[in-house]
């Protein structure tokens, strides 16, 4: 069983990057994920590591999401698009009016133990609430991910994100 645990948030998306094997790879800096020449290109700090989370263009999809789906992270018109990146997206609930995932995929979590879907955004409690996904055949990955979303705590509880088997 794969279950997610959230805080508040806007967008929750999980990407398949594949497997990928690095001989050398370009000069990273801040460990971010992005290149230095790709953060330079677009005037990100190559120092900062926290700019790969950040969203200058507004389009809800943060610099490294948009580096590794290759749009334009100052552009609001250039970002991923669904349709064009069905292969490497396994879900995306945008969280605009409801918890709905919106591929064909149906991956509609359940609210439990007093979470709550509040104002586009996932509510919970940081104690013991969830988003339980259930057994998802879309959730098992056996290559590598990475998982994006906005959290807005309102107090730090230690863990917020958990996978349980």
């Amino acid at each position: 069983m794969v279950t997610r645990k959230m805080l508040s948030g806007l967008v929750f998306i999980l990407v398949n990057i594949g497997s990928i094997a690095v001989i050398a790879g370009p000069k990273d800096k801040d460990h971010d994920g992005m290149p230095n020449n790709w953060e330079q290109q677009y005037g990100l700090n190559i120092s900062d590591p926290a700019d790969a989370l950040s969203d200058p263009d507004h389009d809800g999809f943060p610099n490294l999401t948009e580096y590794l789906l290759g749009t334009n992270p100052l552009d609001e018109e250039s970002h991923p698009t669904l349709s064009d990146n069905r292969e490497v997206f396994i879900a995306y609930w945008p969280l605009a009016t409801n918890a709905v995932e919106v591929f064909s995929t149906n991956l509609v979590g359940q609210l439990k133990n007093g979470a709550s879907f509040n104002n586009s955004a996932v509510k919970l409690d940081g104690r013991d609430d969830y988003v339980n996904f259930g057994n998802a055949s879309a959730l098992s990955v056996t290559g590598s991910i990475s998982f994006c979303l906005w959290l807005k705590p309102e107090q730090s509880y230690g863990r917020a994100i958990g996978v349980s088997p």
